[in-house]
């Protein structure tokens, strides 16, 4: 059986999976699945999405024994205390409910005879879906309910994957987009109200219908300080190197970088780790071979938790010890040239 690092996601009606089989990064394999071998945690916290918009971070693992992705299809709704709602007006699902399906009505891609725009709760993260097909977006829009909320745009890119590559993770399993990230950020127009958030995730596998529903607690709404955005300079042979300032109260950061073209290395990414506040320097190494010339794009993420070190392949537990809060500031997106 293959080890899932990121699965798609099944629609809100019931799903008819003994045709599916595995040649389809979107479809489930049939496995030998009980609902007692998929073990659901979770852990929320404050979004700053570059001083631009705050939000929510939903920071949520569901793994099975082997520490990767227990259900491969499923459904992953998350409920808030009062107060607590998707953006209105926003075109994503959810929007203006206090029930708020985990996915983004801009990407639809099909399983089985339907198609589906849920976001799925897999092994480290609820994740966007993965697809076979090149013709179909994979990548769900982030943050969700962007669309309602005024500068985000700014801050964040609209549509991007947000999956860990080389020289912080190793090289991707065949026929998988990359590691997962693990966070899932909801961008909101104010504040996420303290109080119990609860996630639920239902599914139907091996002709199995079940659900899990874990809870968190947002105990300060008060973002982390604003990321400044991260340098950059390519080297010339493939590589590159820059610094960012990381506010106090971040203890990581993680750094992505996407060649956009036109080169034929369009959508090689890089990703790198740094610790510690303060003025960090990092170095993307040669073997990365961004063509010169071509279009970079660099986005930041601090956590006042260990976000890398929870994910796979790094950590496989079950159960790993989520943050009591997970907070998440995000820097603006730099756009420069190799």
């Amino acid at each position: 059986m293959k080890r899932f690092v990121r699965i798609a996601a099944a629609a809100s009606v019931a799903l008819t999976l003994g045709a599916c089989t595995t040649g389809q990064l979107n479809v489930p394999p049939p496995i030998n699945f009980t609902p007692v071998s998929a073990v659901l945690h979770v852990s929320v916290g404050t979004v700053n999405f570059a001083g631009a918009a705050v939000g929510l971070n939903v920071f949520e693992t569901d793994r099975a024994p082997s520490g990767y992705t227990a259900i491969p299809v499923n459904t992953a709704t998350l409920t808030g205390p009062g107060g607590f709602a998707g953006t209105a007006g926003s075109a994503d699902p959810g929007s203006g409910s206090a029930s708020v399906p985990m996915g983004a009505a801009a990407d639809s891609f099909p399983v089985a005879s339907f198609s589906t725009n849920m976001a799925a709760a897999d092994g480290f993260g609820v994740g966007p879906p993965g697809s076979s097909s090149a013709s179909v977006s994979p990548f769900p829009v982030q943050p969700q309910f962007f669309d309602a909320v005024g500068g985000v745009v700014t801050a964040f890119s609209a549509q991007r994957a947000i999956y860990g590559g080389q020289p912080a993770y190793p090289a991707a399993p065949s026929g998988s987009v990359g590691y997962p990230e693990g966070f899932y950020l909801l961008a909101l127009l104010g504040a996420p109200p303290t109080g119990s958030y609860t996630l639920t995730v239902s599914y139907v596998q091996n002709s199995v219908a079940g659900s899990q529903t874990a809870s968190a607690t947002l105990s300060s709404n008060v973002p982390l300080a604003t990321l400044p955005a991260p340098s950059y300079a390519g080297n010339g042979v493939g590589g590159g190197s820059g610094s960012i300032n990381v506010p106090v109260g971040v203890s990581e950061v993680l750094i992505d970088i996407t060649d956009r073209g036109p080169s034929a290395r369009a959508g090689v990414r890089a990703t790198v780790v740094v610790h510690g506040s303060g003025v960090q320097a990092y170095n993307v190494p040669n073997s990365l071979q961004f063509n010169n010339g071509d279009a970079l794009r660099i986005q930041a993420f601090g956590f006042d938790y260990n976000d890398f070190e929870l994910g796979p392949p790094n950590n496989l537990s079950q159960s790993p010890p989520l943050p009591a809060q997970a907070d998440v500031t995000v820097a603006a997106q730099v756009n420069t040239v190799q």
